[in-house]
């Protein structure tokens, strides 16, 4: 009797996590779990569109920026010991209206000013 196609990998330790082909796997504690990757059926709804294409304008100011101004974001992150990097201070603060209120606080912490990214 010949064994499936994760056993195989298990044998080997491969630890797999994600998309493989048309398979999704992970690896729980005790074995690797594969099945088919689930397509989505329905298009996506005109706020998931909408959401997404304001993800992709925060990618995109990022990219404008200067390499500068991006160590700028980065170093705040560092001097600060948060648990995230720069970029993903710029998306929280690029996507979350609310959050804008901290900057003044982040750049009296740190000693650095930083600039607004642009509302989207």
């Amino acid at each position: 009797m010949s064994k499936p196609g994760y056993f195989i990998l298990q044998a080997i330790c491969f630890k797999a996590q994600g998309d493989i082909g048309p398979l999704s796997c992970y690896t729980n504690k005790r074995e690797i779990v594969m099945f088919l990757k689930a397509w989505l059926r329905d298009p996506a709804s005109s706020y998931q569109i909408a959401h997404r294409n304001r993800i992709r304008a925060c990618a995109r100011n990022w990219q404008a920026l200067s390499s500068q101004d991006k160590a700028k974001w980065e170093r705040v992150t560092k001097v600060l010991s948060l648990y995230i990097n720069g970029y993903n201070l710029w998306v929280c603060m690029s996507m979350n209206l609310e959050a804008r209120g901290a900057l003044p606080t982040l750049n009296r912490q740190s000693h650095i000013i930083l600039t607004l990214p642009p509302i989207e």
